[in-house]
């Protein structure tokens, strides 16, 4: 079998199933737990401050890839990563190393990478392991507090800023969930991929293509000084199904379906996934030979399907101002040099304006956005995005309002306050590798107090269309940024449908949603990942919204076609 190594995606999976006594804890545990104490406890530099807070994280990741293309394997491989992240913390809860940033390293968090771990029982090994990391964390978190104090004695902060404690103290937590490893054939899955990227040989005009299976066993230990301890399995299964060509035209069409589970058993059957890839497939042939938008719109425009979970993440996630509370860093003197060079501050420097906006009213009155991360199933299925504990040792709630009928009224927190917020609900997420650390969502569902049914809504979108004296709205059923990747034309008088390309987006912006002329009345849940972390989406099967400004995309490239088709 040949062994290439490839880049991972690896996402978080925590079962529901758990073990809650110290006595479960296991030796590894049991070892970063004394190192932890021993160095709480002799951890210091002369005329230094002493340690205030310590955690270290580690995790052991078997990691499955396999690739076909054309009926052929062209990757097939299993590699077992450990690494592991840390902190230790200087001063106090209320006033130690965060919230400080002195390089353009440290603000755009390149500095802050993972780093090994040893997965043994030795303990001694492992203790030699973690002492080694916790002391260089130490020396650098002195230097960090240092220059924090200084830029305090030098620079004017508001008096309510500087009364925000750094850190949130909390109690001693214990839960420890089973490892839960993958069950697969990987001689199966290698045919079952073979045969199904065959169903491409067929699409000449499609340049490249792949179907490709991502399979994670993952187990994370964290501990901390307060004597937290959590361990959870991270597994995750993800199907992908790539195709690349170019329109008759000479635009590069790249299409990538996803699909995300639990367990290699809730892959589709064989016939289930040659559907998929022939969908795709006809899908990419329509859309090489349809026509581009030459007319802007400004108007009504109807989002489907997973086009509103694209939504939410675009404007509730993706911007500066997002549902994550965020407090402005101290910056030195020699950053804010470096940063007077960009052409407008980096969203990294300062805080979240979204804040400010608490207590009032930030979209429709119909709407309401939940946070349901520590809600376990719905509707009968487990949901993707459950996390019962946090990469910090908090539970998220099963459920908490983020927007409450067009209310701002809470957001997304970790252990570090902000102005607004002093107390985590258990939202600092960790990508499986630990490349991957922030602020991020579990489980997030949209809904409104007024629905309708789909199809009134698409009459009540070709009716504004008309009222708006275009001959045509808009249904978008796929978004990526700012370019509608499923754009469809949809004539007022016939309701006909037509498939569009080279679209794009302007001045979509979180006060759109303020404007929305319907909600279907029917609930679609979506497995996604954000920033290589996992999270589910439920939300309404279409939304339509008053005005959408769409322009002719000037940014494309139309290339040459190839001189000689591809070989068959």
């Amino acid at each position: 079998m040949k062994k290439i190594y490839l880049p991972l995606l690896v996402f978080l999976f925590l079962p529901s199933f758990l073990l809650s006594s110290q006595e479960k804890v296991d030796p590894i545990c049991r070892g970063i737990q004394k190192e932890i104490k021993r160095s709480m406890d002799s951890l210091r530099l002369e005329n230094s401050v002493a340690p205030c807070f310590i955690d270290y994280m580690g995790n052991d990741l078997l990691a499955l890839n396999v690739e076909a293309q054309l009926g052929s394997l062209v990757n097939s491989s299993e590699v077992n990563y450990v690494n592991s992240r840390s902190s230790v913390l200087v001063g106090s809860y209320e006033q130690n190393n965060l919230n400080v940033r002195t390089s353009l390293e440290e603000l755009f968090g390149y500095f802050d990478y993972p780093r090994g771990f040893l997965v043994t029982d030795q303990e001694e090994v492992l203790r030699t392991e973690v002492w080694k990391v916790l002391d260089e964390k130490y020396k650098a978190s002195v230097e960090r507090y240092n220059s924090k104090q200084s830029l305090l004695r030098n620079t004017e902060v508001p008096i309510e800023e500087r009364n925000i404690p750094d850190f949130q103290r909390l109690e001693q937590r214990i839960c420890i969930y089973p490892k839960e490893p993958l069950n697969y054939d990987i001689r199966e899955l290698e045919e079952y991929l073979k045969e199904a990227s065959l169903v491409f040989a067929d699409y000449p005009d499609i340049v490249d293509s792949n179907v490709r299976i991502y399979a994670g066993t993952s187990y994370v230990r964290y501990c901390n000084s307060e004597n937290t301890v959590c361990c959870y399995p991270n597994n995750l299964v993800a199907l992908f199904i790539y195709t690349k060509g170019r329109s008759v035209d000479g635009e590069d069409l790249v299409l990538t379906k996803s699909c995300y589970s639990s367990t290699i058993e809730e892959l589709p059957s064989l016939d289930s996934l040659k559907a998929l890839c022939k969908a795709q497939a006809d899908y990419y042939q329509i859309r090489r030979t349809s026509e581009t938008l030459d007319e802007s719109y400004v108007g009504p425009v109807l989002f489907e399907g997973e086009a509103v979970a694209d939504l939410v993440t675009q404007l509730l996630l993706s911007t500066e101002n997002s549902l994550v509370a965020k407090r402005k860093p101290l910056l030195d003197e020699g950053l804010k040099m470096n940063l007077r060079y960009y052409s407008q501050m980096p969203a990294q420097a300062l805080g979240n304006g979204l804040e400010t906006f608490m207590n009032r009213k930030v979209i429709s009155r119909d709407l309401t956005l939940t946070s349901m991360s520590g809600t376990e199933k719905y509707q009968g299925k487990r949901l993707f995005g459950y996390i019962p504990v946090d990469a910090q040792g908090v539970s998220p709630a099963k459920e908490m309002d983020l927007i409450k009928e067009g209310v701002l009224v809470n957001m997304l927190t970790s252990r570090e306050p902000s102005k607004f917020f002093k107390e985590s609900n258990g939202h600092m997420r960790i990508s499986p590798n630990l490349n991957y650390m922030g602020v991020y969502p579990g489980v997030l569902r949209l809904q409104s107090k007024r629905t309708m049914p789909e199809s009134e809504l698409k009459a009540k979108l070709l009716a504004a269309a008309k009222e708006e004296d275009y001959p045509y709205g808009y249904i978008i059923r796929k978004v990526n940024g700012d370019i509608p990747i499923e754009i469809y034309q949809v004539d007022v008088a016939t309701g006909k449908e037509k498939l569009m390309r080279g679209g794009r987006i302007l001045n979509l912006l979180l006060r759109s949603l303020k404007h929305v002329s319907g909600v279907s009345d029917k609930e679609n849940v979506y497995n996604r990942i954000f920033q290589d972390v996992k999270s589910s989406y439920i939300v309404p099967s279409g939304l339509l919204l008053e005005e959408v400004e769409i322009v002719k995309d000037q940014r494309i490239e139309y290339k040459k076609p190839y001189i000689v088709d591809r070989p068959e």
